[in-house]
């Protein structure tokens, strides 16, 4: 009588299917949130990346005579200032956008900084 052995199949052995970037993306997207979270910070990198050209005025310079002009929205705002002005008279729109610039520099550069601390460490502790 003869007796065929073999190995059984043991769970260190399983190695799921590859999966594509594209497929992955495509999953994630099926999720609202993920969604939503990524179009709204698609929307603030486009606007900080290309702050200088979509800016109507220059963040920085005050006029005291167009202080406190309302938004577009609501009574006597114009489209001169669509979120209106400050009350040095500077446009609220031109420095949301160069704002943005600043504040996504400083949250990469926490991210980036983090992360080559923590690897190092990771790396020194073996």
């Amino acid at each position: 009588m003869s007796t065929t052995t073999s190995s059984p199949l043991l769970i260190n052995d399983y190695q799921p299917p590859a999966r594509s970037v594209w497929r992955t993306l495509r999953n994630s997207f099926a999720h609202r949130g993920f969604a939503i979270g990524a179009v709204l910070l698609l929307i603030i990198l486009f606007g900080a990346l290309f702050a200088p050209w979509l800016a109507p005025y220059d963040p920085y310079t005050q006029d005291v005579m167009l202080r406190m002009k309302p938004p577009v929205w609501m009574a006597n705002g114009t489209w001169d200032y669509v979120l209106g002005t400050d009350k040095l008279g500077r446009d609220y729109l031109s420095r949301l956008l160069y704002g943005a610039r600043i504040s996504l520099f400083i949250g990469f550069s926490a991210a980036l900084i983090s992360g080559v601390i923590g690897t190092i460490m990771g790396l020194l502790a073996g």
